[in-house]
């Protein structure tokens, strides 16, 4: 791998035009883990050759750059194994951009995974992300999810702690803080909520704001959906995979077989292909 990653750099993104291993897959798993501060475009030279060999573990190991090792806890059900990755944050939102720009049905279809293998953070990162580039996003898909899980006190808290507050334009100094205001007050109208409202959320940690407001019907405007029962009946599961270091011959596992394994992690089976 060493070849590999002298070859691939900043100012040549596409200079090696052959896979080393032979596979685009294996070769973006084994270095995945160097990868620090590359642009969009590198990332999307990677993505395309990946996907163009496999979708589905393209979109896996897309998901496992950014999985931060622990137990995964999603509407109140936890795994009882850790998940494993990377928890490699701006790797996996360019790669969440390129999967937007290029499939973008599918990017909507699998958002709600985004919190569950990292944070509620990469939620409006991606959305910053965005507006910086091509603002293409349909945003209030994800307020779709965004809102679900305000609404569950399982995820609340978390959600909230991630939650910007519009200001003031006095206030607003820079184009990202512009930027984030602008989100704030799209996902502040999206929701019936006032400004008001929102702060005092954010500081009420027992939930009981929560229930006033659905109760004087301030959420009418949402089309509110539940969690899907299979994903919760699958997230009930034990994970089956073993994922030791090493194989049943006490040897290390081979590039290919690390793969395998990392990507056959019970959270990933949620991943979906139109």
């Amino acid at each position: 791998m060493t070849q590999f990653l002298k070859m691939v750099t900043k100012e040549n993104p596409d200079e090696i035009s052959k896979s080393v291993t032979g596979s685009w897959l294996l070769d973006d798993y084994a270095n995945a883990v160097t990868y620090r501060g590359r642009s969009f475009e590198e990332i999307s030279i990677s993505m395309e050759r990946i996907w163009d060999e496999d979708p589905k573990k393209a979109l896996q190991i897309t998901f496992y750059i950014r999985t931060i090792s622990r137990i995964v806890n999603y509407h109140g059900v936890s795994t009882e194994t850790s998940q494993y990755g990377l928890g490699l944050k701006d790797e996996f939102r360019k790669r969440m951009i390129w999967l937007l720009y290029n499939h973008p049905s599918i990017f909507y279809i699998n958002a709600w995974l985004i919190p569950v293998v990292g944070s509620y953070k990469d939620l409006w990162e991606i959305m910053l992300l965005d507006l910086s580039l091509e603002n293409r996003m349909n945003r209030k898909l994800l307020f779709k999810v965004m809102v679900h899980d305000l609404a569950d006190e399982s995820t609340r808290e978390l959600f909230l702690k991630y939650m910007p507050i519009s200001k003031s334009v006095s206030k607003l100094t820079t184009d990202r803080s512009k930027a984030i205001n602008k989100l704030a007050i799209e996902f502040r109208d999206f929701t019936n909520l006032s400004s008001k409202d929102i702060r005092q959320l954010k500081s009420d940690s027992k939930g009981n704001l929560w229930q006033q407001l659905v109760s004087s019907n301030k959420f009418s405007n949402i089309f509110w959906e539940s969690v899907q029962r299979g994903i919760l009946n699958a997230l009930r599961r034990n994970l089956s995979s073993d994922h030791s270091t090493m194989n049943d011959n006490n040897t290390p596992p081979s590039t290919k077989e690390a793969m395998e394994s990392s990507l056959s992690q019970e959270i990933f089976t949620h991943l979906k292909l139109l």
